[in-house]
């Protein structure tokens, strides 16, 4: 049996579009309303009085301009009251401004060309100044001393030192403890005058058993080998190390103890004379 296809809604006339709404002789909005009761119909927003012409609008007492704005305008808690009538400063032409602008010093004219012209009138007009460097005369828009940064330059480089009013002596003088020469420095107490001074001076007092970190030097060993005394460091000694006087008495001991049989690496001499596996 063929199905029924209704193209309008039989209470609202709404028309259908998709198969799926074509099934059902009431469209979803009248279906919805007979399943949770009978909804009034609102021909005019209660907030703004506009007019509406669908039956899904008639169901809603907003219309969706208001109902997706509900806090815009003097709905919101932070309405100051609009916009503010303001008479550009230039034309005279009326235009408004939000009250923010005000607070910042704006809202004063109504178009950027009329802020241009505002600009340019009050532009300071340039003035003659006397150039404290080279004595010239020269004009400028706003107060300058030097003509150019070459009489600045110059001006400045003949104050300096001594010749600078804010001359306090210059910094202090010392004396290096390594050799003898006199200079000045910035820096607190300091005792030599270069680095090299400062590492003659470490080498032949902070060297040796002098130094902070010495731990008693080298250790007095005898060659196993060959009897020789010599010294090697501590820390070799502590890490089993420090037998041998040179490499020379190193290798002919293993020569002599670590060779033939004795090697860790013997696996049973000529092939000849070996068992085979079995």
């Amino acid at each position: 049996m063929k199905r029924v296809l209704y193209e309008k809604c039989a209470d609202c006339g709404t028309p259908k579009t998709t198969y799926s709404q074509k099934k059902s002789p009431l469209c979803f909005a009248c279906r919805q309303t007979k399943r949770h009761g009978h909804k009034p119909h609102y021909d005019h927003c209660i907030d703004c009085g506009e007019q509406k012409l669908t039956p899904s609008e008639q169901r809603s007492s907003r219309c969706l301009k208001c109902r997706s704005n509900p806090h815009c305008g003097e709905n919101n808690n932070r309405w100051s009251g609009g916009p503010i009538k303001r008479n550009c400063e230039i034309c005279g032409t009326e235009f408004f401004v939000s009250s923010c602008r005000l607070v910042a010093n704006g809202g004063r004219f109504c178009s950027s060309k009329c802020y241009g012209i505002h600009k340019h009138q009050t532009t300071p007009q340039e003035k003659q100044y006397t150039c404290d460097g080279c004595g010239n005369t020269f004009f400028a828009k706003h107060i300058r001393r030097f003509c150019s940064k070459e009489c600045k330059r110059e001006w400045s480089m003949k104050r300096r030192g001594k010749d600078n009013q804010n001359w306090k002596g210059g910094p202090p003088k010392y004396t290096c403890e390594e050799c003898g020469k006199e200079f000045s420095s910035h820096n607190q107490k300091p005792r030599f005058c270069s680095v090299p001074c400062r590492s003659k001076w470490n080498s032949k007092h902070h060297s040796g058993e002098n130094h902070y970190h010495w731990q008693g030097g080298k250790v007095d060993r005898t060659c196993i080998f060959c009897g020789n005394p010599f010294k090697v460091a501590k820390c070799l000694v502590e890490k089993g190390g420090g037998k041998f006087c040179s490499h020379a008495c190193y290798e002919r001991w293993q020569s002599e103890n670590l060779s033939g049989e004795n090697s860790y690496q013997w696996l049973g001499g000529n092939h000849l004379n070996r068992i085979p596996r079995i």
